[in-house]
């Protein structure tokens, strides 16, 4: 196949092309887009849960998460990656839930 054009081929008393003859026609014939490989950094990028934790004044975080699961996250006793749980359903999606500081802990 040259040209980018279909190589054709004879009728039914003619060869029948090989498999990698085929193979080779579809490739060329087929004609896809890939991805740019290109990282491009968001303009606004997401802060992290414990950046938006570390940017809230003590008084927000105990509101947030209760006093005692604040200051557990503020002394370093427990991440916020500890709270995460999740709750697994038989008729629908799970959903992401936060543990109880004693489980956490």
């Amino acid at each position: 196949m040259a040209g980018g054009r279909r190589r054709s081929t004879a009728g039914p008393s003619g060869p029948a092309p090989s498999i990698s003859q085929r193979m080779n026609d579809y490739k060329v014939s087929r004609t896809y887009k890939t991805p740019s490989t290109e990282v491009i950094e968001p303009a606004y990028p997401r802060q992290t849960g414990q950046e938006r934790f570390d940017a809230m004044t003590p008084a927000e975080q105990d509101e947030q998460f209760g006093p005692e699961k604040a200051e557990a996250l503020r002394d370093g006793t427990i991440s916020l990656a500890d709270l995460v749980d999740h709750s697994e359903l038989a008729t629908a999606q799970d959903f992401i839930t936060e543990k109880p500081l004693n489980a956490a802990l």
